[in-house]
């Protein structure tokens, strides 16, 4: 526990993280292209980004607070020195987290965002480590606390990893034992568990990211990518502070952090002098470019002040564990509106999910998928054009020299996966649960789909099953699965409970916590209406499965009361501004658009062409708000219009292929047959 090894902590992350700094978000060919392999800095002024700056940043609190840091501790000091900063290289979850606490909330509820999972907490996670030197349980109580206020589920756990590596490490541990202590302080059950045992089992470097890295989604701030990625560059580098930085560098993805986390272990490991001296003396003093509070702090004198503030912990009788799967709800009857009177429709809900999936740019995009790849890549180009030359006259999807037809309006991808989900639990849950696996081993795939279905399927064929392959998700948190639950309503009208509890087990190959609550919510709300509900009773059956406690059970109450309270166009500013986020890259969140479409249809009171006007006006989430309320309004009023139903009654195979030609309206006949 000496400060040789406090002081080499804190010095590997910071020169880890500026010697990656240049590779972040690069391939290893890019950077071999680049640099050949690095070996040392390639700038001139190398210096840390935002991992270097939030860990001293977080020092700090626990130089101030010690082991009796709080969750308010942390909030105060974010609203003092934080929220009202310009942000600049701060990554989504600081940027969501900064945006939540403007809108008022506090700690836990502004880790409530699209990237809790990111390693934004697992970056600043080492001073925790440092001070609870030889306790890694104590690292993991604390950096949970710090945690709480920007991140939630494996983000949570990424940052307990690494504290307690590290904490190990002061204490004297070996390489292995503190990567078995990293491990013992999260749950085996976790993305991020499996990924870092993964790692650390790989021969090479390839091996390693090709057991790692999640292809299918563009970024590269995954907690339990970016943590294992720097516990496997620890292994082959076997503990060695130049190796370690550089496997983790050389890698690329999120290298500043990876090769941050690799250093800051192999410091604690080995201590001040394993670090070479050249590295610490091109960085200087923390300039404060992210946090103007932090600037002119030295590594050194902080890790020594850090290291001479640790104060024992009181005895505590059980290590911090956070369960982070969404329970398994089985709500009874008794919880959900039950009506004897008929009513509602299988057309309109069939129907109205796809009128509203064929609205909008975003199912435009969708169809030119049918077209050439050459023509949407000139598109791109004119997109491109038009920043540079400042031309406010935005490309569209064309058919240069093309036929039409793939453009004219028709459903694409929300409706097919309804479809396909509908049709396969027609047999029941396990039929449903056969299906998914078939698909992720058939070479029939799909051409589109989501990331959240991406990924899962792609677990499915390694061999997780649900809850994990849904669970070890970058968007489990979508609304993929509440588009696939209506379909799966509309085989049981009438039933809110059993229609939630199906669409559980089709989410739950894709999706976890607000994704899975999201499709419950909806097969609720759409079996209410099939079985003859009012608005009313159907966004209360949909409000009865989502927790208050949750991100989406919160948006929903907040817009319903809109609902209830504004005419539907008047309140789209209302919707737009707080319930829409204006952070993340993609607006498919399950938090955002199905309480939208739940305000949606209750201020409209399901007129059909009212609500789904209204739900396209909210542009960030055109691609499935006015998808999911075209269904509940149709679902509930049946009074789609002929002209809408003679454009979107048939599949184009957007997605899917195999279901191009099915007709909705035959396929809702025959759903409606067999419930007769």
């Amino acid at each position: 526990m000496t400060v040789e090894k406090a002081r080499g902590a804190l010095l590997g992350l910071a020169v880890g993280d500026a010697l990656g700094a240049p590779a972040e978000n690069l391939s290893r060919a890019e950077i071999a292209r680049r640099w050949g392999r690095v070996e040392d800095f390639v700038s001139d002024d190398p210096v840390g980004t935002d991992d270097t700056e939030y860990a001293v940043f977080s020092a700090l609190l626990l130089i101030e607070h010690g082991a009796a840091l709080s969750p308010s501790d942390v909030e105060k000091a974010w609203r003092e020195s934080i929220v009202d900063q310009p942000l600049k290289g701060a990554g989504f979850s600081e940027r969501g987290t900064v945006e939540n606490l403007r809108r008022g909330l506090a700690a836990p509820l502004s880790a409530q965002h699209r990237h809790g999972w990111s390693d934004g907490l697992a970056m600043r996670a080492t001073p925790f480590g440092v001070f609870a030197a030889g306790d890694p349980a104590e690292a993991a109580r604390l950096v949970a606390v710090d945690g709480s206020i920007s991140h939630e589920g494996e983000g949570i756990l990424g940052g307990q990893a690494v504290a307690g590596a590290v904490a190990a490490a002061m204490g004297g541990a070996s390489l292995d034992e503190a990567i078995a202590a990293g491990l013992a302080v999260i749950p085996e059950d976790s993305w991020t568990s499996r990924a870092i045992r993964e790692a650390v089992a790989a021969q090479s470097e390839d091996e390693m990211l090709n057991a790692v890295v999640v292809r299918d989604y563009p970024w590269t701030d995954l907690a339990p990518e970016a943590v294992a990625l720097a516990f496997g560059a620890l292994v082959l580098a076997r503990g060695d502070v130049r190796s370690a930085i550089l496997t983790a560098v050389n890698m690329g993805r999120d290298a500043d952090t990876t090769a941050a986390i690799a250093g800051a272990i192999a410091g604690a490991l080995n201590g001040e002098a394993a670090v070479p001296q050249e590295w610490p003396e091109q960085i200087g003093p923390v300039r404060g470019a992210c946090i103007s509070a932090v600037a002119g702090h030295h590594i050194t004198t902080v890790a020594s002040t850090l290291h001479a503030t640790r104060v024992p912990p009181s005895p505590r009788t059980t290590n911090p564990r956070v369960d982070h799967h969404l329970p398994q709800q089985t709500p009874t009857a008794v919880h959900h509106v039950r009506t004897k009177r008929q009513g509602g429709s299988v057309v309109g809900a069939l129907i109205g999910l796809a009128v509203g999936d064929a609205l909008g740019w975003p199912a435009a995009k969708h169809r030119a998928g049918k077209l050439p790849a050459w023509t949407r890549r000139l598109a791109r180009e004119l997109d491109t054009f038009a920043e540079e030359h400042g031309v406010s006259s935005l490309p569209v999807p064309m058919a240069l020299n093309q036929p039409t037809e793939a453009l004219r309006l028709a459903p694409s991808d929300d409706a097919e996966w309804a479809v396909f989900s509908a049709l396969a639990a027609v047999d029941g849950a396990d039929a449903l649960r056969t299906a998914w696996i078939e698909l992720a081993g058939s070479d029939q795939q799909p051409v589109t789909a989501r990331i959240s279905v991406r990924v899962g399927l792609a677990n499915l064929a390694k061999g997780l099953r649900p809850p994990a392959s849904g669970h070890d998700n970058p968007h489990f948190f979508d609304d993929a699965a509440c588009a696939r639950a209506v379909g799966l309503a509309t085989l049981l009208p009438g039933d809110p409970a059993g229609a939630a509890a199906l669409a559980e087990v089709d989410a739950r190959h894709t999706q976890d916590g607000d994704g899975v609550l999201g499709a419950r919510a909806m097969a609720a709300a759409i079996s209410a209406a099939l079985g003859g509900a009012t608005p009313r009773e159907a966004v209360d059956a949909a409000l009865l499965e989502l927790p208050e406690g949750s991100e989406i059970g919160r948006n929903a109450r907040r817009a319903v009361h809109y609902g209830r309270n504004s005419d539907t166009f008047s309140m789209i500013p209302l919707l737009e501004n707080g319930i829409v986020d204006h952070v993340y890259s993609y607006g498919i969140a399950a938090a955002e658009t199905v309480p939208v479409a739940l305000a949606l249809v209750l201020a409209s009171g399901a007129r059909f062409g009212e609500a789904v006007s209204a739900a396209a006006c909210l542009s960030r989430l055109a691609d499935s708000a006015p998808a999911l309320t075209g269904a509940l309004a149709g679902a509930l009023s049946g009074e789609v219009p002929l002209t809408w139903r003679a454009s979107c009654r048939e599949l184009r195979g957007t997605s899917l292929p195999w279901l191009a030609g099915t007709d909705l309206i035959d396929l809702a006949g025959r759903i409606t047959a067999r419930g007769n």
